[in-house]
């Protein structure tokens, strides 16, 4: 019995391991904003490797959130052979001093952008404060035409905002 189980399990192991089970399709079901359809290729020509049964999600997972405007990718196998991938893009609220841009969640990430945005500096891990601060900065000086421009906070949390106009205020 115990022969016939493990003939069983080997025999099962070797089909599941023929490529008659090929990926043949890579849905992204989400509209895309920056992420190209040249990244996507990309990552899957590199990093989807073996069939339907063999692919590693995880792995596949961890390689669609290296693109840059990627926040998170959540990776499913949909029966006969296609792998559905939905893609979550930060959205950018600000840039991060020179280096980087913060998205929605107060979350700092590196990517290419052109647009216009305000300018937060800070200490490291202020991000997330500066982006909850920036809103009620944001709603309190629409009530006098103004937006904030640039948000400085120091190691000792004090405030600096620089308006569009040029003004400072200090806080």
């Amino acid at each position: 019995v115990a022969a016939l189980l493990g003939l069983l399990y080997g025999g099962a192991a070797w089909v599941v391991q023929l490529p008659v089970f090929p990926i043949t399709e890579v849905r992204v079901v989400a509209p895309l904003t920056h992420v190209t359809r040249e990244q996507l290729e990309t990552i899957v020509r590199r990093e989807v490797r073996g069939n339907f049964f063999t692919l590693k999600l995880g792995t596949t997972r961890t390689a669609f959130e290296k693109l840059p405007w990627v926040r998170s990718a959540n990776v499913r196998r949909q029966w006969p052979g296609a792998l559905e991938v939905a893609l979550t893009e930060h959205v950018p609220l600000a840039r991060w001093g020179k280096s980087g841009l913060v998205n929605l969640q107060g979350e700092v990430f590196e990517a290419a952008f052109d647009g216009a945005l305000p300018v937060f500096n800070g200490p490291e891990g202020s991000a997330t404060e500066m982006t909850i601060q920036y809103e009620h900065f944001r709603r309190s000086l629409a009530a006098i035409g103004r937006t904030p421009g640039e948000i400085n906070v120091s190691s000792r949390r004090a405030w600096q905002i620089r308006l569009d106009d040029g003004m400072t205020l200090d806080l």
